[in-house]
């Protein structure tokens, strides 16, 4: 059975809506200077990934069984990237410290990841024989596997600052290399699935591209000592965000 569901005529105003919020927030990151920057982008960036969550684990609430599963995963690792800013705010606006890389908070973040891998590979209307789930993910791991020696053998390590320690390092590239390996599940559930769920998996596809592009820029950033909060590229993870609320509803 197919499962195609396309956008409503009115879903077109969300998709709007969420557009010029995305402008909306990029004008204040650079129009804003010091603290109201940093407030305004890491309220935003903390309460819109927890609705992200909200609003996937409502869907979960509400889908057939066979889709609840893809939901679930979508909501807890939006959750988990919810916590991972809970710690951020805490440290940055609450104890007013300056935070380290990698801090606390970056357990959330990169918890986030496999989440998502996961909750591709049980999108509804893959095949549900377990060879063909565990083929997306290998396929996936290979991919991320087989990038991160390429990252290493560009010399992304070698032009980090000594400061950043070999463990910030790792990090700083597991997040590019953590959502590349996601999105590669993507072709591959366009040939193998029976049926997509044809609006919500384009908005998830642009959702993981958006993250994929974003993390490979603060990689970039934060190897070359150049990421501050309130960074115009925070934008880029408010898209991606938008983009998981509108799949959502």
């Amino acid at each position: 059975m197919r499962t195609h569901r396309r956008f409503p005529p009115s879903f077109r105003a969300w998709i709007a809506g969420g557009g010029l919020f995305c402008l909306l927030f990029l004008a204040l990151l650079l129009g804003l200077r010091g603290q109201p920057r940093i407030w305004v982008d890491d309220a935003v960036m903390l309460l819109l990934p927890a609705a992200a969550s909200v609003l996937c684990l409502r869907r979960a609430a509400r889908e057939a069984p066979g889709a609840r599963l893809s939901w679930l995963l979508f909501g807890i690792s939006h959750g988990t990237y919810a916590l991972g800013m809970v710690i951020w705010v805490v440290l940055q606006l609450g104890l007013g410290v300056e935070l380290p890389f990698p801090s606390w908070g970056d357990a959330g973040f990169l918890l986030a990841i496999p989440l998502t891998g996961a909750a591709l590979v049980c999108w509804p209307g893959l095949s549900r024989r377990a060879p063909a789930r565990l083929q997306a993910l290998a396929d996936g791991l290979i991919f991320a596997v087989s990038l991160f020696l390429v990252a290493w053998m560009l010399g992304l390590f070698s032009q980090a600052p000594a400061s950043l320690g070999p463990l910030g390092r790792v990090v700083a590239v597991a997040y590019p290399v953590g959502f590349l390996a996601a999105l590669v599940v993507v072709p591959i559930l366009l040939v193998r699935c029976q049926g997509v769920l044809a609006g919500p998996f384009l908005l998830v596809s642009l959702n993981l591209l958006a993250l994929t592009a974003v993390n490979l820029l603060y990689c970039r950033a934060v190897l070359s000592g150049s990421y501050y909060t309130g960074h115009p590229m925070d934008a880029g993870w408010i898209l991606a965000f938008v983009l998981a609320v509108l799949a959502a509803l």
